[in-house]
């Protein structure tokens, strides 16, 4: 079984990179949000916490908080802040904080495998909370929302990944928080391939989301049945993260899966 699978970005411009940058939704609450966003159009907590851009006395589970998230990813893919990548690819996305590094492969990842119990889940997620991320995900026919995973190191995967790294990256700097982030695209058909094969059949395991530091959310593929999005990792035995993917009207039960992460 195919564990993951390359996928065209829908992610920020290099020039805008820094600026779209966010927290993930779940680690800050309304007002946190606001305040970070209020002075930033580009960023994308404007997308994954759209009740910063809604009079507060809204509940964020009202249907127009969505109904804003859509109309603010399409504002972002017209105005040119998201752009397409025209072929299929793996990406790499390191974060350097303090004296830790994690480095990541960002994938889709197969909702096959998730059912075959092949990529463990964590934890069981609060009913109102999955029943928030589902709404958002009809509204914006998109997943935004991360999910980290890791798996037993390999070496060849790791030798492949520190290759990609050791080529000029997309995307580059520091954020206010002290994180370092910085992001590649594996443009090698044949790298991705065996990355691909490699990571065949392996079991892998969810991680929790209590993650603080900020991050860089790329779109995948419109599919025919929404994968879930994961992201897989490098050294010994960190590994990591991410994913988004643009959907059609995804079936309630692969919605819910990759929802329980």
């Amino acid at each position: 079984m195919q564990l993951i699978k390359s996928f065209r970005g829908l992610r920020p411009t290099r020039e805008l990179a820094e600026k779209v940058a966010s927290h993930p939704y779940d680690v800050l609450n309304r007002d946190e949000a606001f305040a970070l966003a209020k002075d930033n159009p580009h960023s994308f907590l404007h997308i994954n916490k759209p009740e910063v851009d809604i009079d507060p006395a809204v509940s964020v589970y009202d249907p127009s908080v969505y109904a804003k998230g859509r109309e603010n990813l399409d504002r972002f893919v017209a105005e040119g802040t998201l752009c397409r990548d025209e072929q299929d690819t793996l990406y790499v996305y390191r974060q350097v904080m303090g004296e830790h590094t994690q480095t990541g492969l960002v994938a889709i990842a197969s909702v096959d495998a998730y059912e075959a119990d092949l990529i463990k889940k964590h934890e069981f997620t609060r009913p109102d909370k999955e029943d928030d991320r589902v709404n958002h995900m009809d509204a914006l026919d998109a997943q935004v929302g991360p999910v980290f995973v890791t798996y037993a190191a390999q070496a060849k995967v790791n030798e492949l990944i520190e290759q990609v790294t050791r080529s000029a990256p997309e995307y580059d700097f520091a954020a206010e928080d002290g994180t370092h982030h910085t992001f590649w695209t594996i443009a090698d058909e044949a790298l991705t391939e065996d990355l691909k094969r490699r990571l065949m059949d392996w079991t892998a395991s969810m991680l929790p989301m209590a993650i603080t530091a900020q991050q860089l959310l790329p779109v995948c593929e419109p599919c025919v049945r929404i994968e879930i999005q994961t992201i897989m990792e490098t050294n010994p035995i960190t590994i990591f993260w991410w994913y988004c993917s643009l959907t059609t009207k995804c079936k309630s039960s692969i919605t819910t899966a990759s929802l329980k992460t």
